[in-house]
């Protein structure tokens, strides 16, 4: 045997003697962490074999977000984390939650797998669409996310108080609950509808120009500037599926303008998933 064929050989034993001594620097980091937790250290070792060696690498990670599941206890119980359905969910979330590189993008992800625990159908859970989603999105979709969830419920609530006021006589409010009035001017209103009653409100907050040829144009601007801000979200949102566009004419009060949008399926289940 020549030189020239022994030095793969010595290479790759080289590589083998790595790999396993990575691992076994990986074994050191789960091991601790089944003695603190014995519940779950059949769970941290489905990790091992699948992560790796990557687990020695990301050791602060996994320390943390084992800890995580140990004070979540009551979704996180023994029976849970010793099911299979649960370990194979584990290593699907645990391999995502690795490449995350924000602690907000973590804490949301933790907030995917606390409701992960929950259900009683695991397999069925969309935990890899729910990962990617985490994965891709931007802090401006999270920022308008948020917005959706804390500033667009305050105004439909205006809004309806508006249609009663203007549309139900003082007489007759009485004759239904608040419910359905909510209910009948709301229907087949999509978000955008409420997202521009915002924009309008907030254009008008904003311009204090009194001659008005010279205010219909800074409300114009003003308009502008603020659905500017929120199409890059808007588009972004649209593209993970988490809204989706269409057109509707119609005239009238309840008119509904070429460009609208609304919450799909999804984005309302996302939205409930990580309460941003």
């Amino acid at each position: 045997m020549t030189d020239k064929d022994f030095k793969p050989k010595k290479k790759k034993a080289l590589v083998i003697a790595t790999v396993e001594q990575l691992l076994e620097e990986s074994r050191a980091v789960i091991e601790p962490l089944a003695k603190t937790w014995p519940d779950g250290a059949a769970a941290l070792t489905t990790l091992l074999g699948s992560a790796g060696i990557t687990i020695k690498y990301k050791q602060e990670i996994l320390n943390q977000f084992t800890e995580y599941m140990m004070e979540h206890q009551e979704v996180f119980s023994r029976d849970i984390v010793q099911a299979r359905d649960f370990q194979d969910g584990l290593v699907v979330f645990i391999n995502s939650y690795f490449k995350l590189r924000s602690e907000n993008k973590m804490e949301l992800a933790r907030k995917v797998f606390y409701d992960f625990g929950k259900s009683s159908e695991k397999p069925l859970y969309p935990l890899e669409r729910y990962n990617d989603t985490v994965e891709k999105i931007s802090e401006s979709g999270l920022r308008f996310l948020g917005f959706i969830e804390s500033v667009i419920p305050g105004i439909k609530e205006e809004y309806v108080d508006s249609m009663i006021r203007d549309n139900v006589a003082e007489t007759d409010r009485e004759n239904h609950e608040r419910s359905f009035y909510f209910d009948m001017y709301t229907r087949g209103k999509p978000l955008s509808f409420f997202v521009q009653r915002y924009v309008d409100a907030k254009t008008r907050e904003s311009v204090v120009v009194d001659d008005g040829e010279s205010r219909a144009v800074a409300e114009q601007e003003k308009r502008q500037e603020l659905n500017d801000e929120m199409s890059y979200g808007i588009s972004e949102l649209d593209q993970l599926g988490l809204i989706h566009s269409f057109t509707q004419g119609g005239i009238g009060w309840d008119s509904i303008p070429t460009g609208a949008y609304n919450l799909t399926h999804y984005g309302k289940m996302f939205i409930s998933v990580i309460k941003p």
